[in-house]
């Protein structure tokens, strides 16, 4: 039984990332801000990046997500570039359908980043939701000391 529930997560975080990468993007109406550009790791545990996305579009948009969390990913800027630091995956056991934002509404969540360095913050996203979601709502940059 074990493998198979491996197995079924395998196949859930693949399905996530093999979809991640195009789709219908609502990108242009949908903001995702920061508390603030820099946070601290404690002594021990990692950085919480808290977020909210507002829809500020005039439709509704469907985010990516494990339940009841936005699911998101975390770029780091090294050597001058871009470069994925840490996905996102879902145990399957958990609702993955696209979560329904409407018109001027807002949700929050948050996100650990365990190293020191600049990075950006992103998540899924569509105005379709039998289309592949885009990654590229957010883009919100910030430091972790």
């Amino acid at each position: 039984m074990s493998s198979l529930r491996s197995l079924v997560t395998v196949a859930a975080i693949s399905t996530c990332f093999a979809g991640c990468q195009t789709g219908t993007g609502p990108s242009d109406g949908v903001r995702m801000q920061l508390p603030g550009t820099v946070f601290y790791r404690p002594s021990s545990g990692p950085a919480i990046v808290a977020f909210t996305i507002t829809n500020l579009s005039s439709q509704r948009v469907y985010l990516s997500r494990c339940g009841t969390r936005i699911m998101t990913t975390v770029d780091q800027y090294r050597g001058g570039q871009w470069s994925q630091y840490s996905g996102d995956g879902c145990f399957a056991i958990y609702d993955m359908s696209p979560l329904a934002l409407d018109p001027g509404a807002s949700i929050t969540g948050s996100r650990a980043v365990a190293d020191a360095g600049r990075f950006r913050l992103r998540a899924g996203a569509t105005r379709d939701p039998q289309q592949d979601y885009t990654w590229d709502v957010g883009l919100a940059v910030f430091e972790v000391r």
